[in-house]
């Protein structure tokens, strides 16, 4: 994942995992936007950061994570 984000131009971040989970993980803000900008680039994650719902194989099960509704 370092590898990665070096060739995407996140000089400024470094991750001890890939789940972005442990603390040990930094990166700028101008990183986070050069790491968005990159995923835009592959059309499933385009299309689940943009759904309004979405199905996800969990196991043997299949999860569907509904639009949440705004108040």
């Amino acid at each position: 994942m370092n590898a990665k984000a070096q060739l995407i131009g996140m000089g400024d971040s470094r991750f001890a995992d890939p789940t972005g989970l442990s603390p040990r993980n930094r990166a700028s803000a101008a990183d986070l936007v050069r790491m968005v900008k990159a995923a835009y680039e592959y059309p499933e994650i385009r299309y689940d950061s943009v759904s309004t719902d979405l199905i996800v194989p969990v196991g043997h099960q299949i999860v569907r994570l509904p639009e949440t509704p705004t108040t």
